[in-house]
């Protein structure tokens, strides 16, 4: 019960940290994209004389990018963080309860604390893990829609089996 309290408390950063995984991994898909031009045409960005412009455009996207991942990791941070004092919150909440509603049995109450501990450093594992999940989440998508395509796309092959290669010569 604990753990979904603070499972629901925290989904909105879960959210916003999956939101901001989506346009990271676009960002990133075209910084791909522009090294990759960027290296096409490198001899005639050289030749017009355009290669410093073009060098300081792929240094700004490139750090552009890298500044969107390193706020999704301390988006991951902070709500682990999160996570952590609210459940620390509520075992104090629960303590303080435990002590004005009865005498409290020392050994009962530390069997108690104990419990409550374990079961939220285990939430917080499976909590972690769901971050993780949410900022990988993008990536495996972009992978699973690339060889969709892949597939699709597959150039058709011949039904025999070859023998071997024969010598090539020019006519």
């Amino acid at each position: 019960s604990t753990a979904g309290v603070l499972v629901v408390v925290l989904r909105p950063f879960t959210r916003l940290m999956s939101a901001r995984a989506r346009v990271h991994v676009r960002a990133h898909g075209e910084l791909t994209g522009e090294v990759a031009r960027t290296t096409r045409m490198a001899m005639e960005f050289r030749a017009f004389g355009v290669g410093d412009a073009v060098a300081d455009h792929l240094r700004s996207v490139s750090s552009a990018v890298g500044e969107g991942g390193e706020r999704i990791r301390r988006l991951g941070r902070f709500a682990r963080n999160v996570y952590r004092d609210l459940a620390v919150l509520l075992l104090v909440v629960a303590v303080f309860v435990m002590s004005t509603v009865s005498k409290i049995d020392v050994v009962a109450f530390g069997s108690v604390v104990l419990l409550v501990v374990r079961a939220v450093n285990g939430a917080q594992s499976t909590y972690e893990a769901t971050v993780q999940r949410r900022e990988l989440e993008p990536y495996l998508t972009t992978i699973r829609q690339d060889l969709a395509h892949l597939e699709a796309n597959q150039e058709p092959t011949g039904d025999r089996p070859m023998d071997g290669f024969r010598r090539i010569v020019a006519s």
